[in-house]
Formats: structure tokens, C-alpha cells, sequence
């Protein structure tokens, strides 16, 4: 379908007080078969602003909107400003009425009722953010997913990223430059895997052999849970269930890089987050952040963070 989410650089604005012009909105974004709307006062309006991979949207509902949609190609969070929202499926009826992010189903046939509703939404294209699960060394096929934040760190970060991504894209940044989109889309997929992802309930197979792709898959989990901690490659290793000199081939079979080589650049991208969610005045400094992710030398730290990113950690932090 065509869908207004992802129009890279696009905005689209729509404030109207007819039923039908709503379901014209509602199908382009949600792909939606019918709308109906309450007698009294009402008015629909929505701004959305897509990315290619991911897009923004900001929603008022005003009055009682019910709305049918099919099974969406994307996952989309909302929290709510104002208002309620009722979701209903096959599986059963989710109902929010504070700002706690929901994860909306995207499979099967859904019913949402809005009444008096104000909510900020973040959009993410599934087969996009496949390709970020991928680096992050999750198994493909179906992910098990909770409809809120798994605790409240998680909570907390999945809003700070959010929040960030609202920012950024209103200034503007992400259609001058391409690094700072592809940068952010990294960070957003991130955040929704650490708050959404079971990673536990997620099914991952049983390695059929030393040196399978499996085994590397296992071995960048655990680089990615424990990157902020003294490793070795003896550890990597048995985390994968594989020998060291085993583990070392496959990477570079597989990867073309060794797992110290994998490790670096996580710990790399993970500073890389602290600093865009930083900003400059609050605290946070480059060698802090540096220091947490196991950089010991600031020097090297700088020359690599530059190298991967195309400006200095300072700038970065900086950056408004």
C-alpha cells in the first residue's frame, strides 16, 4: 500500500472535521476499511513526518473515532498525551489511558476506538529494522514482543530515544544528512528491541555444529548484553559454545572481522548512543562516556569514533 509514514522528508498535515476525510488519512497511514465517528463534536487531526525507514506522527483525536484496519507491514508505538485508546484482536483487548508507550499488534485484523485522544507515535518499517536485528545478532523469523516497555529502565530509554528522534527530525538533520539518519535509525531500533523484544521468549535454534552461523549469532547476543564489561575472547567463546581458536575462525569466515573487532564496535555504536542522547551543559562529557564503555586511551577513542561516524565525539555531543 502507500503509505505517508515513509515518504522520506516528507510532512503531511491534516486537519479536518469530516469522517470521510479522516479515513482518506487513516488508510494511507494504517491502511484502514472503515471509520466511523460519534455524533457530536468532532475533528481528526495528524502530522506526520517519514524517513524512508521510520517516520514521526503526532495525533488529536477529538470526540469518538472507531476505526478497522488489516495486518500492518511496520510497528508502531504511541504514547498518549491525553485521552484513550482501546485495541482489539483476536488475541484479546489492550486499553491505555496514561502515557506508558503501547506497542500496537501488528498481525491479524484490529479494532481501535479513540476517545478525546493526543498521542506521539514512532513508526518503524519491519523489513528495515530486520536488517538492524540482523547486526544485533537476533534470529529471524517471528520475534516475541510485549505491548509495553519490559521495566522501567527500559521505559525510560525507549522515551529518552523517542523524545530524541522528535528532535531531531524537526530540525531538520535527518534529510541534510545521511549519517545522522542512519545513525538515529540505529538508535531507534535499538531502543524498541531493548523495551519491546523478548529476547528470552525469542526462539533461537540449536547450533548444529562449531562455527555455524548460529554459533556466531549466540556469540554477538553475548558481546551485546555484556559490552560494557571486561571481556575476553575465552568468554565470547564459551558463551557460543565454541572453542576460541573455533570462535576467531568463524567471525572471520562469516563477519570478516574477529570478535574483539565485533566488540569494539558495539561498545563503539553504544557510546555513540549515550552521546546523541547527551547534551552539551548536562553534564556528560566524552571522556565519561568513553571511559564507561572501556575506551582507556581518548586519543584512539576520538580516532575511531571519527572514523565510524565522520565527526569527532565532541561535535556530537554538542550538537543541538
Amino acid at each position: 500500500m502507500r503509505n505517508v509514514f515513509f515518504s522520506s522528508g516528507r510532512s503531511v498535515r491534516v486537519d479536518t472535521d469530516s469522517a470521510d476525510r479522516a479515513l482518506v488519512a487513516l488508510r494511507d497511514a494504517f491502511d484502514v476499511e472503515r471509520v466511523e465517528v460519534d455524533d457530536g463534536p468532532f475533528r481528526f487531526r495528524q502530522e506526520v513526518t517519514g524517513q524512508g525507514r521510520f517516520a514521526v506522527a503526532r495525533v488529536r483525536v477529538q470526540g469518538r473515532l472507531v476505526m478497522e484496519s488489516q495486518p500492518l507491514p511496520f510497528w508502531s508505538v504511541i504514547a498518549l498525551d491525553a485521552g484513550r485508546v482501546e485495541v482489539s484482536t483476536a488475541a484479546g483487548t489492550l486499553v491505555r489511558s496514561d502515557a506508558t508507550p503501547l506497542l500496537f499488534p501488528r498481525d491479524g485484523r484490529k479494532r481501535v476506538v479513540w476517545e478525546d485522544a493526543e498521542f506521539r507515535q514512532i513508526v518503524l518499517r519491519e523489513e528495515d529494522a530486520r536488517r538492524e536485528f540482523d547486526t544485533m545478532g537476533l534470529p529471524p523469523g517471528a520475534l516475541r514482543v510485549h505491548d509495553a516497555p519490559d521495566g522501567e529502565v527500559a521505559r525510560l530509554h525507549w522515551q529518552a530515544v523517542a523524545d530524541h528522534v522528535r528532535q531531531v527530525t524537526a530540525s531538520g538533520m535527518l534529510v541534510d544528512s545521511p549519517i545522522v539518519r542512519a545513525a538515529t535509525f540505529h538508535v531507534l531500533v535499538a531502543a524498541f528491541v531493548e523495551a519491546f523484544v523478548d529476547r528470552q521468549a525469542t526462539p533461537v535454534p540449536v547450533d548444529p555444529g562449531a562455527g555455524s552461523p548460529i554459533g556466531v549469532r549466540r556469540a554477538l547476543q553475548f558481546i551485546q548484553a555484556h559490552a560494557a564489561e571486561e571481556l575476553s575472547v575465552d568468554e565470547i567463546a564459551a558463551s557460543a559454545g565454541m572453542s576460541p581458536r573455533g570462535l576467531q575462525a568463524a567471525f572471520l569466515r562469516q563477519l570478516g572481522h574477529s570478535p574483539m573487532t565485533a566488540l569494539r564496535r558495539e561498545r563503539l555504536r553504544r557510546a555513540h548512543e549515550a552521546l546523541l542522547l547527551a547534551r552539551d551543559g548536562s553534564g556528560t562529557t566524552v571522556a565519561a562516556v568513553a571511559a564507561h564503555w572501556r575506551f582507556s586511551n581518548p586519543g584512539r577513542f576520538a580516532t575511531q569514533y571519527l572514523r565510524e561516524y565522520g565527526r569527532s565525539p565532541r561535535e556530537t555531543l554538542r550538537a543541538d
